[in-house]
């Protein structure tokens, strides 16, 4: 996909409107964007079913080399580290505190960097989390998943705000936001049986 300019922002309802392509986030952060989203929960897809898939993915993003050896247990670390990725996206956007702490290094001229040491997938797996708790904190606070449950896709917010909620207002936001009326609705019919059963059904004046 072609670069996306950074230093635009949309109005809150062109950030509604916009499609999920204008929602991926700048570089470098679009890799633990792209990363979340190789688990796509709203279509029960995954792109990271076998080794193979794993190694081609980091191989394909840049994190790995040509010759890199994925195992079982590699893929069932990468997805551990995927979903605690989205778990914290999830808890960042909840307003909550992020689950876990980074200690950052300066150098003598004050600048700080995460390095991972590490080779193979958990040196490829490092480069993913360094550039998430590396990222410049603006671009991070915009970087959420979409808040309906089936979903999770992570997007980028370009509101000026920062109040977008859904990757994508026409299916997930229109899916939440009626599922939360017909509730609304349910909730108000039980209320309303609950007080004929009490008092009786209201009588017709006159």
């Amino acid at each position: 996909m072609p670069p996306i300019a950074t230093d635009n922002l949309l109005t809150d309802t062109d950030a509604d409107s916009q499609s999920l392509e204008l929602k991926i986030a700048p570089a470098p952060l679009r890799l633990v964007q792209f990363f979340v989203n190789t688990r796509a929960n709203y279509i029960d897809h995954e792109d990271l079913e076998e080794p193979e898939d794993l190694a081609r993915w980091l191989k394909d993003q840049g994190v790995a080399g040509k010759g890199i050896s994925v195992t079982e247990s590699d893929l069932r670390w990468a997805v551990e580290v995927r979903e605690a990725l989205r778990a914290l996206l999830m808890a960042k956007g909840l307003g909550e505190e992020d689950p876990v702490g980074m200690t950052f290094r300066f150098d003598q001229h004050g600048s700080s960097a995460v390095v991972p040491v590490a080779e193979g997938v958990d040196g490829a797996l490092g480069r993913i989390l360094a550039v998430a708790f590396g990222a410049d904190p603006e671009m991070w606070r915009r970087l959420k998943v979409c808040a309906n449950p089936e979903c999770r896709w992570a997007f980028y917010d370009r509101s000026k705000n920062r109040s977008g909620t859904w990757c994508a207002m026409a299916e997930c936001g229109n899916v939440m936001k009626g599922r939360a009326y017909r509730k609304r609705r349910r909730a108000a019919a039980a209320a309303r049986e609950d007080l004929w059963k009490t008092h009786g059904p209201p009588r017709a004046l006159g």
